[in-house]
């Protein structure tokens, strides 16, 4: 029987997820046990089909995309063991919501044969950790609608009875690797940059005055999905005009007029990996002369900003590189005169890691790798002039240097222009 596209994990295949594994089970301290948790459904009355996530950890280390599961990852002094725990299968639920994950599948997804019911996880674990020294955890765990999530309420009981077990961040080992992307999952960040590069091109033959930037929205989340995607990556930003200047705008309700910018901020999420891509359009097919300017100032901060980044440069270093730039090009320009007038122009830092979140966690004394992703985004905004631009690209560091894997998505002012309409 083939394997249902709700289980489809791509070009993922167990040995990603084992090979995750083993690295973190390498790492780990001998006598040691690692539990790591789905995330967790909302109360009944909240409908878990919307706006539900896994817990990108979890399913780094198993595939698993089905929710109220555990895993234990145990490091003896020689042995090393993982086990997956997963609700009991429910015909009746399996009837109304379609096909529930069994031990059979989730082994062919995850490559762990010790699949039990959930139901066990909790005895299994009070015998297991009367043998350990050490415990490894997730020190950020999510409320659920204000309140404690599972894990939390778990993690409370182990400390309350295990006062000598000594608790460590699991985050600590698997930040590491999460910040080197593998040849898998850059093939699916480049999908879903090649989704949503389509898409916006699409897209902005709606970008015309009177038309509405949810019009616009639409068309990207349409594109989106025809193409494979899940949806978006996180709720699309289509500011017009004066909305252009807010750096969460998602309303995405006004209605677009001639001499505005659109300042659009989306990416598509393809099997669990994510894509972040903004491009700033000039409504009525050409930039004032007044946004122009600002326009190809913001592109010159981003391609100075390019063309310094190198393997072995921290974040720290980075931010600061961004700095440099926007304060040289905005003085040279008479923009500005001075550092508090850059502050309040700029307002935002220059970029971020991306993978399986959009923001993928990291340090700012991590130091850029082969195999590192990020992006790239300066942005001028002038609330005054109903003026925000920023230009985004995602950025992988090669061995030959980094390669703009969001080089197909127009940027140049005129090529911008031109996709209008």
């Amino acid at each position: 029987m083939p394997t249902s596209a709700l289980f489809s994990t791509d070009f993922l295949n167990a040995d990603f997820f084992q090979k995750n594994r083993k690295a973190v089970l390498q790492a780990m301290k001998k006598n040691s046990l690692a539990v790591l948790s789905a995330t967790q459904l909302n109360p009944p009355e909240y409908n878990p089909k919307y706006d539900w996530r896994q817990n990108t950890d979890f399913y780094y280390l198993c595939g698993i995309t089905d929710a109220d599961c555990f895993l234990l990852l145990a490091k003896g002094e020689k042995e090393e063991e993982s086990t997956l725990y997963i609700p009991e299968y429910d015909a009746v639920l399996e009837r109304w919501e379609g096909k529930i994950l069994e031990a059979k599948e989730a082994t062919k997804i995850s490559g762990i044969e010790q699949i039990f019911p959930k139901s066990y996880f909790y005895n299994h674990l009070h015998k297991i950790l009367s043998k350990q020294e050490s415990i490894y955890v997730q020190e950020k765990s999510s409320p659920i609608l204000g309140g404690i999530s599972a894990y939390e309420k778990l993690l409370s009981e182990i400390t309350l009875h295990n006062p000598t077990l000594k608790r460590e961040n699991v985050n600590s080992i698997l930040d590491p690797l999460r910040w080197i992307k593998q040849p898998e999952e850059i093939a699916l960040i480049k999908k879903a940059i090649s989704i949503t590069v389509a898409s916006f091109q699409e897209a902005a033959q709606k970008i015309i005055p009177g038309n509405f930037e949810y019009e616009i929205e639409a068309e990207i989340a349409y594109g989106y999905r025809k193409r494979g995607a899940a949806g978006h990556a996180f709720p699309a930003i289509i500011g017009a005009g004066e909305n252009s200047c807010f750096l969460h705008y998602t309303k995405n309700l006004s209605q677009l007029k001639k001499e505005d910018v659109l300042l659009l901020d989306s990416g598509a999420t393809y099997q669990k990996y994510h894509a972040d891509i903004t491009r700033t359009f000039p409504v009525g097919g050409k930039f004032t002369a007044e946004a122009e300017n600002y326009y190809a100032l913001n592109l010159e901060i981003q391609k100075k900003v390019l063309e310094g980044l190198k393997v072995g440069m921290t974040f720290t270093e980075y931010f600061a590189l961004c700095t440099h730039h926007q304060n040289e090009i905005l003085t040279q320009a008479k923009v500005i005169k001075n550092e508090a007038e850059r502050k309040k122009y700029t307002i935002h830092n220059v970029g971020h890691s991306l993978g399986l979140d959009v923001h993928d966690r990291f340090c700012m004394d991590y130091q850029f790798q082969i195999g590192s992703l990020i992006t790239v985004e300066p942005g001028l905004y002038f609330p005054e002039k109903k003026i925000g631009i920023r230009v985004e690209d995602d950025v992988l560091f090669t061995k030959n240097g980094i390669e703009i894997l969001t080089a197909a998505a127009p940027k140049e002012l005129k090529e911008v222009e031109k996709m209008v309409g």
